[in-house]
């Protein structure tokens, strides 16, 4: 929700944080990925189930979005639009190899695309290719966990010696959609599952992890206060401020598993939640393209209406217009395909 209304209200700064929407994702991504994996190294078979499970999840829906959305491109644009807009047919196979977000980041002049949001679903699949195999690797719990820490410090004086001394000034892109810059909150999320786990002896760290996670916010808060500016294209962003922002969710999905918090456990036990829970692979796919869809069909609409809003106009009927449209097609999606797919999945005991 908080990604929809970051491309539905671009501009806004309260709506222009929601890009981190990814990052928060991305900590749930690990906390919920080191609770299919961690529990389970004595089964001999468990990469294999791994495996199997995120295939299930991720490639029916995304594979099915693609046939569609890039054999409509090039079956109904006219000559002009595919004369003009040829990156789809550079890179279309990138997409079906998960590798899209590194296209993005070294093809910076091409990369305003219809399937930029896609970014994310490459960095996540290439984290769930090579992530279990440090799991299965090291083995050892502790030793897990001191790996994880000491990989988010090399994360953070990484991408500072990268963008102080190797990428061209304002060039923040080359970081946003780089896999190991961006595992640190991925990692974030792994540490939130140690800490919480009862067989492990991390617990303690409890404390320690909801100070760093309010300091965080705080943070952020007065960065955003004084710049007014809640973007990502800046240098506090791509040197630290992505492992500031990682904690920070870190801390909000620690707060969320203690359940002692009543504001936050009224707001997550709502059933609209839950069900954009459920449904919201199909929100981010869908979202986008959708909502560019809708300014071309607004526009030819009040063209043959010969009626000429203001901008301003159009985009406020395009966002209410997409914002159930994207839910309800997400809703069919998840009900007559991916629940196809996700019975199918190895139930783990």
């Amino acid at each position: 929700m908080m990604v929809m209304c970051y491309h539905f209200f671009p501009g806004n700064i309260i709506c222009n944080f929601g890009w981190t929407g990814v990052d928060l994702f991305f900590v749930l991504s690990g906390f919920l990925i080191t609770s299919r994996l961690l529990p389970y190294l004595d089964d001999k078979n468990i990469l294999l189930k791994f495996y199997r499970n995120r295939f299930l999840r991720i490639v029916p829906l995304y594979f099915g979005f693609l046939i569609v959305f890039l054999g409509g491109w090039f079956l109904l644009s006219s000559k002009e639009t595919l004369n003009s807009f040829t990156f789809y047919e550079k890179h279309w196979w990138q997409f079906f190899l998960f590798i899209q977000n590194w296209v993005f980041a070294n093809n910076i002049a091409e990369i305003k695309t219809h399937l930029q949001h896609l970014w994310s679903v490459a960095v996540e699949e290439q984290i769930y290719l090579f992530f279990p195999l440090l799991f299965v690797f090291i083995r050892n719990k502790t030793k897990i966990f001191y790996a994880v820490l000491s990989l988010i410090i090399l994360i953070v004086i990484s991408r500072w010696y990268y963008y102080n001394f190797v990428i061209p000034k304002g060039e923040f892109l080359r970081i946003f959609n780089n896999t190991f810059f961006r595992l640190d909150s991925f990692l974030s999320g792994v540490l939130v599952f140690f800490i919480h786990d009862k067989d492990i002896k991390f617990t303690k760290l409890k404390a320690i992890l909801h100070w760093l996670g309010l300091i965080s916010f705080f943070v952020l808060l007065a960065y955003i206060f004084v710049k007014k500016d809640a973007e990502k294209n800046n240098a506090f962003i791509s040197c630290g401020g992505f492992t500031i922002i990682a904690i920070m969710y870190a801390g909000l999905v620690q707060v969320i598993l203690l359940k002692k918090n009543r504001a936050i456990n009224f707001i997550t036990s709502s059933r609209l939640l839950k069900y954009t829970g459920k449904i919201s692979y199909g929100l981010y796919i869908f979202h986008s393209p959708l909502f560019l869809l809708g300014f071309i069909l607004l526009n030819k609409i009040f063209g043959y209406l010969c009626f000429f809003p203001g901008s301003n106009i159009i985009h406020l009927i395009n966002v209410l217009v997409c914002f159930p449209t994207t839910y309800f097609i997400a809703h069919l999606s998840f009900k007559y395909y991916e629940s196809y797919f996700l019975n199918r999945k190895i139930r783990l005991t």
